[in-house]
């Protein structure tokens, strides 16, 4: 009896699991933020994060307007990797986000020479 429940538990149980590993990841939509440069200067920036399937796509735009893709994104529970063409004169940062309590993201992005920068970003309001 005990493993028929189990059974049954697990059946109606297993569905779930990837609808709630979804709502985990970085949702689609206009996201606010900022970046912080090695010197401390920060910016407000705005991300553009659409969905493809399971895969994101991120763009960063300062506040001239200018998109920056990132590249290489990865999810692995709550952390966002990802590398970032962004540094000074074009050189690629690699980037290390934690999900906070509040459902933002943020940690830092390093260049070649490990001058490390921060980054956070902002869900959506809810609808």
């Amino acid at each position: 009896m005990r493993s028929a429940l189990t059974s049954l538990l697990l059946a109606v149980a297993a569905p779930l699991v990837p609808v709630l590993a979804s709502a985990q990841s970085v949702v689609s939509g206009t996201w606010s933020g900022s970046v912080t440069d090695p010197s401390g200067k920060a910016k407000s920036v705005t991300y553009k994060v659409t969905r493809t399937r399971d895969t994101p796509s991120i763009s960063l735009f300062d506040p001239t307007g200018s998109p920056v893709a990132f590249t290489d994104i990865r999810e692995a529970d709550d952390t966002l990797l990802f590398n970032l063409a962004a540094g000074r004169q074009g050189a690629r940062l690699v980037c290390k986000l934690l999900r906070q309590t509040d459902g933002a993201y943020e940690g830092t992005c390093s260049d070649p020479e490990n001058r490390q920068g921060r980054m956070r970003m902002v869900p959506p309001p809810k609808e």
